[in-house]
Order: C-alpha cells, then structure tokens, then sequence
C-alpha cells in the first residue's frame, strides 16, 4: 500500500526524539496535527527533532523543551487570558526536577482550573488530581517529562489501575529481565506527522478493515462511530479527515467491537447485543432472544461463514459464534454465575472476553480474558489455559484496543506488571520481558504484530521488538506523555492513534516503516 503525504512547516517545533538513528545532529521537521471539527493547529502536536540518543541530542532536546516553555510564556505575555497557554505551561513545569518551577506550574494549573473555561478548567482539574495522586513523575530518561495517563476514562494506565495493581509509580523497584537493545537498530528518516485528531471521549472500538465503503479505519467513541480514510492522499491540507458514519439505529449503549466488509457492518455493543447493517435492508439485531448469552459484547472476529463473539459483562463473560448463513448462534462457554476465585480458572473461559485473534490459519484462536488468556483448537473443540501458567503467574492485560498479537510462529501479550509477555507457538512457554527499567515507560498500552516484529505503545513511547532474539530494533519517544492507543502497520507505512492533550481529544500519526535490521 502506497501513502502521499501533504506537508506544511509549523511556526513552532516541538521536541521528539527516535532513538537508534545514525544521525549525531538534530535533524528539524514540523507539520501540524490539524483538528477534524474545527481546523485548530494543536500547539502540543506540532513537531520535532530526531537524533540519536547520545549527549550531544539529550542536550539538543533540553535546548528544544525551554524554547517551547519559553513560547507559552511568550503567549502569556501577549494575552493573559490565554488558558490554552497557561494550562500547557503548567503541566510542563510540573513534570520538572525544580520544586519551585513543579510550584509555579501547580499555581498556574489552579488559576486554569479556577477560571471557568469550558475546556481547559476541566483539563487543568485532572492534571491537579494527578499529581496529588502521585501519579506524575519529575523527570525520566533523555529528559522528557512523562506521566502515566490522565485518568480520563479510557486510559487503562491512569491512576486507578496502577492503584488497582500496587504499583508505586513514582518510586519502588525497578523492572528486572530488560529487553537489550539490538547492536543494529531501525534508521527512521523521518519523525511520526499528525494528519488528523478529533474529539468525543474515549476509543471504545477499531477496526481497520473498513465497512460498506467506510474506513479503512474505524474508530467508535461511544454511541459515535467515526472513518477516517488513510488509502489516498492524507495530511495538513487534503481536507481528509475524520467523518461521522451514519448509522440507521439510534444507540443507547456503546459501540464496543466492530467488523465489517463491502456490504456488512457488525457493531457489538455494551447492552444492545450485536448490530448488523447492511447496504440494502433494515438493521439486524441479534441478542438475548437469539440465545446470547447476554446483550454486552467485548470482541468480534471474522472466521468465514462465521462470527466468534465475546461477551462481558463486569469481570464474566462466554464465548460463542454466529452462523452468518443461518443466523444460528451457538455458545461455546457458559455465563459464570459464580465469581471465579483468586488463582482459580476454569478449563474454558468465564471471564469476560475481551480480544479474539488468529493463528494457525484460523485453526487455533487466541481468546483474551479478564486476567487469563486461552487458545481455542476448532478442529477439537478444546480450550487450553496459556497465561496464568507455571513459572509465569502474572496476569495477562488484555482490557483495551489490542493488547493480544499473533504473527510470525510468536504471540504476546501485555502483562500487568508492565512489559509484554511473549511465546515461541512451536516451543510453548512464556517469557515475560519489560521493555525498560523506568516503570512507567514499562506500562504497556497496546500492541500490534508484523511477522516476527512486535510495535508495543506506552506513554508517549513506541518499542519495536523482534519477538524471536527478544531484542529492542527501534524505538519512537513523542513529545506528548499520554497513552498511545492503537497502532497499525504496514510494509510501508505506520499509522498510532495517541491521546491529545485535552481531555477526549484523539491525534492520528502518520510515519514511514523503515526496514528491519
């Protein structure tokens, strides 16, 4: 697949950095992300500069952080009621090694939150509850200002799950069996672009292979489903962008899994059961009177003639498939009725379901549950409990866009500790890697597979892993520390979908896939 990208130089750059190039001088390049609703440059989103990460970049990039404090400070100056500048400024100071400078952007954040503003009081609110909570780390490796995620809903590395897991994130032991990084690392040319963001609340849903001439990418924020087209020309000034996909039923619940080809639209929904739209005819909805299980539904996969759908509810779930010749829906689990206690699992899965992937051709399927990962052999019919298992008794992540991959003989998953889990199919076993010391750079927030290669995004951070050495090839650090959400890759191209920096915003990248070492 071919990509053309529009480019157009921003009037302020922005510091990223990508580690393991072979260049020793900053190199610059800005192209703005632009705003689908309403054409807003997103001072945060422009970009960058990409070096190696010796002395001379850490240098280069210290230089790059104070020119944009420096600029919202310039900001502030021209108007002093400018809360996007103030709130920005803020949150920058408080992730600096300075107490005084961590003080000053405390007080900044207050006088935002205070003022009223329908968007930046709200924003500059959460930022305050995180550092109460502890949540927000002075300073990380290379200097750049990191946090684990703004606890907006949806990001399922926010305060409340690191609390839910015990971690301390500001402090406590450092993460053991690193990735090493490979002697040959990937030589990115070019940083990430922002092509396009949008607004509307948390990602409940993706998918990326369109439907009834939508997408390819599609995206669901609630009861809204948004496409965005990244198969023709894209970026600042295409006029390409997100757009709003109709939909013949009016929703109640949200979207929570989508499918979908030339003709059909699959939406599984929290409540409303499973939703088929089609090109010609009324929308189907399948549920409870159609022998679901229930009506809320966490994952769907395509297998042919048939659906596989996962159900959850709370911490419960099931399994089961819907013939799409017959409409005949056969349950492969039953409901638990009884909360399956500490270390305690069921020979197939009665949690709630919340990924489904491919291997083997189709043969055997991956199934991610709440705290438990099974593989399912259609040909037997047999489940078998992959994660917990003996010698690796962490819990497997799997709430959230993709966190289960399965490509090139290899699957992994991201484990609640931090870091990934990762096994060779042929030999079985498991092997739980972080992917750095610094805890929060360790938390995991999506991953996605090609070949034998595994992109993993965290806060602000990609890691690309060659699954078979167990080796770090390349690495992406943003200027932005919130969670990536969802990462798509190409034999060319890649695209992320990051968390903006207003509460609900999204930002779209774009970059080009360099070869493998």
């Amino acid at each position: 697949m071919k990509f053309r990208l529009w480019r157009i130089l921003a009037a302020l750059s922005c510091c990223l950095a990508i580690n393991g190039l072979a260049q020793t001088n900053p190199v610059k390049s800005a192209v703005p992300a632009f705003s689908a609703l309403a054409g807003d440059v997103s001072l945060q989103n422009t970009t960058a500069s990409f070096t190696d990460a010796d002395t001379e970049a850490k240098a280069a990039r210290a230089a790059n952080h104070r020119r944009l404090l420096d600029a919202m400070q310039q900001a502030i100056l021209l108007n002093p009621q400018d809360m996007r500048a103030r709130f920005l400024l803020g949150k920058m100071l408080t992730t600096e090694a300075n107490s005084a400078e961590r003080l000053r952007g405390e007080k900044l954040l207050q006088e935002v939150s205070a003022s009223g503003d329908q968007i930046y009081s709200a924003a500059a609110k959460n930022w305050l509850e995180e550092i109460r909570s502890g949540n927000v780390a002075a300073i990380t490796r290379l200097g750049t200002p990191a946090s684990a995620g703004r606890g907006q809903p949806g990001s399922f590395a926010g305060p409340a799950f690191a609390s839910a897991q015990g971690l301390t994130l500001t402090g406590g032991a450092a993460p053991t069996n690193v990735a090493v990084r490979s002697e040959q690392m990937m030589k990115f040319q070019e940083p990430p672009m922002g092509i396009a963001d949008f607004d509307g609340g948390p990602v409940t849903a993706f998918a990326v292979t369109g439907g009834m001439g939508w997408g390819p990418l599609l995206v669901a924020c609630g009861t809204n489903l948004k496409s965005f087209d990244w198969t023709g020309i894209f970026g600042y000034g295409s006029d390409e962008r997100f757009k709003p996909v109709p939909l013949p039923v009016e929703l109640e619940h949200p979207i929570t899994a989508i499918r979908g080809d030339k003709t059909s639209l699959w939406l599984g929904t929290d409540g409303e059961g499973l939703i088929k739209i089609t090109t010609n005819g009324p929308p189907v909805i399948f549920g409870e009177k159609d022998g679901f299980p229930m009506a809320s539904i966490r994952a769907l996969a395509m297998n042919g003639n048939e659906i596989f759908i996962g159900f959850g509810r709370g911490s419960q779930g099931a399994f089961g498939c819907l013939d799409l010749t017959t409409s005949k829906f056969t349950a492969m689990t039953a409901p638990d009725t009884n909360r399956v206690s500490e270390g305690e699992f069921p020979c197939t899965p009665q949690n709630a379901v919340w990924q489904i992937r491919s291997g083997d051709e189709g043969y055997t399927w991956w199934v991610g549950c709440f705290r438990s990962l099974y593989t399912l052999n259609l040909g037997s019919r047999k489940w078998t409990l992959q994660l917990p298992a003996p010698g690796q008794p962490e819990y497997p992540e799997v709430i959230g866009l993709r966190t289960v991959a399965v490509d090139g003989g290899c699957a992994a998953t991201i484990l609640s500790p931090g870091g990934v889990g990762i096994s060779k199919i042929s030999q079985g076993g498991w092997t739980h890697l972080n992917l750095s010391s610094n805890v929060l750079e360790n938390r995991i927030r999506t991953i996605a597979p090609d070949r034998k290669y595994l992109w993993a995004g965290g806060a602000g951070r990609i890691t690309i892993l060659d699954m078979t050495t167990q080796k770090i090839i390349g690495q992406v650090s943003t200027v932005l520390s919130t969670p990536i959400e969802l990462i798509v890759v190409y034999p060319d191209d890649v695209f992320f979908m990051q968390e903006g920096g207003n509460p609900g915003s999204h930002v779209l990248y774009h970059m080009r896939k360099p070869a493998y070492p």
